[in-house]
């Protein structure tokens, strides 16, 4: 039940990258030999598939990357240049700190203001604050999807729109989403948003980051070396056009090639009937938590805007001495700030238990958990 650090992958996507593995192994945009092609044209064909998947119309571009870190650290970095002294970065509180810290130091180093936008108790953003942070013409506004602590699903087609409207870039943390919800990029109408394969039932050390082109082609790469350059010379060296730009090296292609065969397992199993599975399951977690008294749920208890990642407090019990104690048992939940310290200090919490729901959780993990938790109260007392 801690899905939201790594989820478990399908038999489907781990054959899949063991087929290429075993019969297509090869380096890709390097060889005209048919094992390089056939690589080149899977890796390719992944690209496609999460662009379609996510709704990316013609106005984005995918970047492979090494996970949603490397996504934003990239973003970060290839708008350096066009933050100027005296503006400001708008983050939420609640923000992981991938999509946070970057900003923070940015800020530090080119003189601008990070503006800090609460959450409300139950989670929710402070949309008043935030409209108020947006009067001032933010150069970034950097929000994240879902909240990896509350579960709290942000209005981020609202936020997008208000950014676009104050001339304001939109950078979207889209990890904790992905696996949950239908994004539709032409819709939402983000300029980034970036998500890790290995939180949507795909393997680690593979990322995505999508971004309109037209920002895309203005930012300098944050890796260089083979693959991503046109033209090298002793004193000039000219980039290779988009995606590939981005892409310095010899990617995870065994990686990448299981993210597309995870986004090939979304649509074969029905995304939308997995979501209300996932929705029945969060109703029945939180329904069996508000009967033990002394848990706290950080977040919200209703589902109209939360998914089944749930975050608790027990009074005068650690997180971790929980954790450890369910381990025990058999559940696997994380405890920690789960790299949201700013949202934790907010909150006044020191460490929360989190319990993160997937595709193939039943009732009776569920119950097994509860139980545990209990064991583990009576044990702590």
């Amino acid at each position: 039940m801690d899905s939201a650090a790594t989820s478990q992958l399908p038999e489907s996507v781990i054959s899949v990258m063991n087929k290429f593995m075993r019969q297509n192994n090869a380096n890709i945009h390097r060889g005209q030999y048919e094992l390089s092609l056939s690589a080149t044209n899977k890796y390719e064909a992944a690209r496609e598939v999460v662009k379609k998947w996510l709704d990316a119309d013609s106005n984005y571009e995918a970047i492979f990357t090494a996970g949603a870190t490397a996504a934003l650290n990239q973003v970060i970095f290839g708008l350096k240049p066009f933050i100027k002294k005296g503006q400001c970065i708008v983050v939420s509180t609640d923000n992981h700190h991938s999509n946070f810290v970057g900003w923070q130091r940015l800020a530090r180093e080119v003189g601008a203001r990070l503006v800090v936008v609460p959450v409300h108790r139950n989670g929710r953003l402070d949309l008043t604050a935030f409209r108020k942070a947006i009067k001032d013409k933010p150069a970034v506004v950097a929000i994240s999807h879902v909240s990896n602590v509350t579960g709290v699903v942000h209005p981020v087609n609202e936020i997008c729109n208000l950014a676009q409207k104050a001339g304001s870039i939109s950078v979207i943390d889209g990890a904790q989403a992905v696996a949950h919800l239908n994004v539709s990029l032409s819709k939402m109408k983000a300029d980034f948003y970036a998500f890790s394969a290995h939180k949507m039932y795909g393997p680690t050390g593979v990322g995505v980051l999508i971004g309109r082109s037209e920002l895309l082609q203005t930012m300098e790469p944050l890796l260089t070396g083979g693959g991503m350059i046109t033209e090298v010379t002793e004193q000039k060296t000219s980039w290779a056009p988009l995606p590939q730009k981005f892409e310095a090296g010899t990617q995870n292609i065994v990686g990448v090639i299981g993210l597309g065969a995870a986004v090939t397992w979304w649509h074969k199993h029905s995304s939308q009937a997995i979501w209300t599975e996932e929705e029945k399951l969060t109703k029945y977690l939180l329904h069996q938590l508000s009967k033990i008294e002394p848990v706290e749920i950080i977040g919200p208890t209703d589902l109209a805007s939360r998914i089944g990642v749930v975050s608790l407090k027990i009074k005068n019990l650690h997180a971790h001495d929980l954790a450890e104690i369910l381990a025990d048992q058999q559940v696997a939940v994380r405890a920690g700030h789960h790299c949201t310290m700013p949202l934790h200090r907010l909150l006044n919490l020191e460490a929360t238990l989190r319990v993160s729901l997937g595709a193939y959780n039943t009732p009776a993990d569920i119950d097994k958990f509860i139980t545990a938790l209990k064991i583990a109260i009576a044990k702590l007392s």
